[in-house]
């Protein structure tokens, strides 16, 4: 039997995607330090009344967008720095809690380096973004006590 088209009609893709945190697919980098100890993430600890986290950095890939190309593009408007692109590392399917709220993400995972190899020297960088992002690199090798690694199940691949 022939797989049958699924129409969705304007109405039913904002009812879709209007969820604040899923579903979506996304493109997240796995920015390693030249140590090779350390990979750059973006802090989580807005919420005294959650655990605080990290996670890769990266974003949401837009409708007829390619992964690699939504990676470069959101490193861009987060940070304000200019990456390469490199080998892909994983696809994780995520199911999540955030403020209350449950999630699903396809999380499509890369490799990346940055254009400016003097980010590498930087203890930190703040965001372009309202509010700010905040990246900071972390220690696989020693990761800060307490503070989780986003996405679930990504340290397998690192």
């Amino acid at each position: 039997m022939p797989a049958q088209a699924l129409w969705l009609d304007r109405e039913d893709c904002e009812a879709v995607t209007s969820h604040p945190i899923g579903p979506g697919v996304k493109a997240l980098a796995v920015l390693w330090h030249p140590d090779g100890d350390r990979i750059l993430v973006g802090t989580s600890d807005d919420d005294p009344r959650h655990p605080p986290f990290q996670r890769l950095l990266g974003g949401r890939i837009q409708f007829g967008e390619r992964a690699g190309a939504a990676l470069e593009r959101e490193l861009m408007e987060e940070l304000g720095l200019r990456v390469h692109v490199g080998r892909f590392v994983t696809m994780l399917e995520v199911l999540f809690s955030y403020r209350g709220a449950p999630g699903h993400d396809i999380a499509i995972v890369y490799e990346a380096t940055f254009d400016d190899r003097t980010v590498y020297d930087r203890a930190e960088i703040l965001g372009l973004e309202d509010p700010p992002h905040h990246a900071v690199w972390r220690s696989l090798s020693s990761p800060p006590v307490g503070v989780l690694l986003a996405p679930e199940g990504i340290a397998a691949f690192l």
